[in-house]
């Protein structure tokens, strides 16, 4: 990442990671399950996964994350 965005901006950048979990436009599990079988997902839904991966750095409960983020995420 530091290659790709610079040093300067990969804080930045893990921080959006972070912030997808927030979205409000955040697909269903049940369309990414559609979308994905159709071949029409979007490359920014892994976003989802990476930022609870990210975030679990400095969370670490479950309990922590919105339950409609966590089945998203495992619907990938």
């Amino acid at each position: 990442m530091e290659q790709e965005l610079g040093k300067q901006n990969v804080t930045f950048a893990l921080e959006g990671l972070r912030a997808v979990l927030n979205r409000t436009d955040l697909p269903t599990s049940l369309e990414i399950a559609r979308f994905y079988a159709e071949n029409k997902y979007h490359e920014w839904w892994y976003a989802i996964p990476v930022g609870i991966t990210e975030n679990w750095f400095y969370q670490q409960n479950l309990n922590d994350y919105p339950e409609s983020a966590l089945k998203k995420c495992f619907g990938f």
